[in-house]
Formats: structure tokens, C-alpha cells, sequence
């Protein structure tokens, strides 16, 4: 048998669902984009205290559920260094300083056309994202 990430080439997107808003977290999930294959789980790292350097993407744990039980395995996760910029059209300088990753978490198999939930495990908390 393949291992996970031989099984996972996100080569037909089938359909992307945003995630609800979330405050007060340092690792937020953006979204979900479902592939034929597999799921990719998009998301940013804000940085507190360098972690985000120190520690790169690769140490964030996540894991995938819905609610029809489905086993889903990670596969990889990669990320971006991304500095964001002043609101300022004309503005050259960063925000605070404060760095973040942007990144993604690949899971397989592909998502049941039943499942009418995904929820995305991270250290810090549940996020549930409806597909109907």
C-alpha cells in the first residue's frame, strides 16, 4: 500500500468551504479545499514569542473528523513565511512586526459526498465547517 503522501495529488478540486471566523487563537484555519483525493486544510500561524519561528509549521498538529466517522489520515503539512502590511495603500513597513505562517495540512481519503460536516482538530480548539 502507498504511503499517505503518494496518495494525495490535489489534481480536482471539487469544492472549498470557508471557515467561521475565529478570535483570539494563534492558529487559526482558514478553510478547506476538497479534492478528489483528499483535503487540503488552509491556515495561519500568528507568531507569539518566536514560536512560530522556532517551531515551524511542520510541529502543528491537526487532525480531520466529520460526522459520518470517516478515518482520515494526515499526509503533510507545508508553510510560508508571510509579513503582513500596514492597511496603508502606500505603506512599506509591516504591521507590528509580527510575522505569521500561512500554511496547509493534507489529509486523505476524499471527503463522502454525504458528510454535512468537517471539523478540524488543532492544540487550541474545534473548528467546525458546515458543507451544506
Amino acid at each position: 500500500m502507498a504511503e499517505p503522501f503518494d496518495r494525495f495529488q490535489g489534481l480536482d478540486l471539487r469544492r472549498v468551504a470557508v471557515a467561521p471566523k475565529q478570535e483570539g487563537h494563534a492558529l487559526r484555519v482558514l478553510g478547506l479545499e476538497l479534492y478528489e483525493d483528499g483535503v487540503i486544510a488552509r491556515f495561519l500561524l500568528m507568531e507569539r514569542s518566536g514560536r512560530a519561528r522556532s517551531e515551524g509549521a511542520g510541529a502543528i498538529a491537526f487532525t480531520l473528523t466529520d460526522d459520518l466517522g470517516t478515518a482520515y489520515e494526515w499526509t503533510r503539512t507545508g508553510s510560508t513565511l508571510v509579513l503582513p502590511k500596514d492597511d496603508r495603500p502606500d505603506a512599506s513597513s509591516t504591521r507590528g512586526g509580527t510575522p505569521i505562517l500561512r500554511g496547509d495540512a493534507l489529509f486523505v481519503p476524499r471527503v463522502p459526498d454525504d458528510v454535512v460536516r468537517l471539523t478540524v482538530v488543532t492544540a487550541e480548539q474545534l473548528v467546525q465547517i458546515p458543507l451544506t
